[in-house]
């Protein structure tokens, strides 16, 4: 996780997290993107409703064929977006490059 979330903090899970940063931590822009592992999350972290954030992940081919590589943001299925919720979070999000492939 660490090569791919290089530009990243990486914690085993939001408890760690609380622990680690702390009741009095003070945001940087180095703070704005989180994996959890165990929750297998990238969190925007830190980042204010119609403010911008970016994050930028680190993908490799380390075998002797290319790969084609298709990213898409999914929201996890929640109670109140069964029951019929037009909410849709992903609708927020923007992947660039969304395809691509990574050469041998």
């Amino acid at each position: 996780f660490s090569t791919i979330f290089e530009e990243h903090l990486v914690v085993a899970s939001a408890d760690v997290l609380a622990v680690t940063q702390g009741p009095n931590h003070k945001p940087t822009k180095e703070d704005v993107g989180v994996y959890l592992v165990e929750e297998n999350k990238f969190l925007f972290h830190y980042v204010v409703v119609g403010q911008k954030a970016q994050a930028r992940f680190k993908i490799a081919n380390t075998r002797m064929v290319a790969c084609d590589i298709s990213c898409v943001v999914r929201q996890p299925q929640t109670k109140a977006m069964s029951k019929g919720s037009s909410s849709h979070g992903s609708d927020v999000f923007e992947v660039s490059p969304n395809r691509t492939t990574i050469p041998p």
